[in-house]
């Protein structure tokens, strides 16, 4: 029984962790990831295209205050 556990140690310290980074990101990473994306997700959907990036941009530096570079 003792040797099993010093091989599972051994092996869990030598080995490669196979688990996705969802599996072993904590729950506070995971609420800053999802925080951090929502921006992004409403970013892509209102820029379906090149234009209508520009577009959305040029509206949201406006309202953060950014002045055109001349």
């Amino acid at each position: 029984m003792e040797e099993k556990n010093a091989l599972q140690l051994a092996k869990k310290k030598l080995l490669r962790d196979t688990r996705n980074g969802v599996a072993r990101a904590g729950q506070d990473t995971l609420a800053a990831a999802d925080a951090y994306c929502v921006d992004y997700k409403v970013y892509l959907d209102n820029c379906k295209t090149e234009r209508e990036a520009v577009t959305y941009t040029v509206e949201l530096c406006k309202k953060n205050c950014f002045v055109p570079f001349e």
